[in-house]
């Protein structure tokens, strides 16, 4: 699905009318409103239900200047970063085990580097799957009912349902991480 079928999914549930043109590009109010809640739904959307397909690993650069106390090194979070999957990169390892603190958009730690495994603001829309998408689409949908309707009851039956489908989704990605393991 493009970031347009999304879009013209939440609109549907929201009861507004589907895009013309792609949301990115066209002139029309709607898309404004649409843009406006976009990425930090998509982003609370995939901090909630982490799915695989955002899960990505790097080794973090460390920061020139050190934290002013409590931690000996910070190391820089990448720009996509939405949620801390696993610290370190060590298997044996969960966020809970490795000693660190995020603060800002730094990663304070006394270790001397730092492998992260992280969910990261995937904007690719074809790696989406059909329960991430309902879920997106449902909480985005309630976001444009509330905005653009004032339409609280929409809104809550909407955000309802797209909690339920969160959970569902977030059930699906734990399941696929402990396989992973």
């Amino acid at each position: 699905m493009t970031k347009t079928e999304i879009t013209n999914l939440a609109l549907s549930h929201a009861r507004e009318k589907s895009l013309n043109g792609n949301v990115e590009t066209t002139d029309d109010l709607m898309a404004e409103t649409v843009l406006q809640h976009y990425e930090q739904t998509l982003k609370q959307i995939l901090g909630s239900t982490r799915p695989a397909f955002a899960h990505k690993r790097t080794l973090l650069t460390e920061d020139a200047t050190p934290p002013e106390f409590g931690w000996d090194k910070a190391y820089i979070l990448p720009t996509d970063y939405v949620e801390m999957i696993r610290f370190r990169g060590d298997e044996q390892d969960s966020p809970h085990d490795a000693q660190y603190e995020i603060e800002g958009r730094r990663l304070l730690t006394d270790e001397g580097a730092a492998y992260l495994i992280y969910v990261g603001l995937e904007l690719d829309t074809s790696l989406y799957d059909p329960e991430f998408v309902e879920a997106f689409a449902l909480v985005l949908g309630a976001k444009i009912a509330r905005s653009r309707r004032g339409d609280k009851d929409l809104a809550k039956e909407l955000l309802t349902e797209g909690k339920a489908m969160v959970s569902e989704c977030s059930a699906k990605s734990a399941q696929v991480r402990r396989q992973e393991n």
